[in-house]
């Protein structure tokens, strides 16, 4: 994510906008509030994102999420994706939460079988 303008754009009048292959989307923010000029500022809220997708995915390829909540937590951010008012690869975030979906999905699968079918006890009271 080097070059952010190729994810987005700031308008003469200072409106910032994002671009995915579904169009161009108008931000909540206003350039003239961040940073002019600096990149990172427009690029920050992406990375928050990414974070917690990186988060997600390490937790889920050493077998210490729940894959049940876990994709809970996937549905969560994508579904977020589609009013996500950020400057980034929205749409390279999104490939990779759907492919993280289905294992997940894989994953619970298994947790399920290996339980023989029962649904998963949380905590007692």
């Amino acid at each position: 994510m080097s070059d952010w303008t190729s994810f987005g754009r700031v308008d003469s009048d200072g409106t910032v906008y994002v671009k995915t292959t579904a169009g161009e989307a108008r931000c909540r923010f206003v350039a003239g509030r961040y940073a002019r000029g600096r990149a990172g500022a427009f690029r920050a809220p992406i990375r928050r994102h990414s974070d917690r997708v990186d988060l997600i995915e390490a937790r889920l390829s050493s077998g210490a999420a729940e894959p049940g909540h876990t994709l809970t937590s996937l549905r969560r951010i994508r579904t977020s994706l589609d009013d996500a008012h950020v400057v980034g690869d929205l749409d390279g975030l999104a490939s990779r939460l759907d492919k993280l979906a289905v294992v997940a999905e894989e994953k619970s699968g298994e947790a399920r079988a290996a339980r023989g079918g029962r649904p998963r006890r949380g905590p007692r009271p």
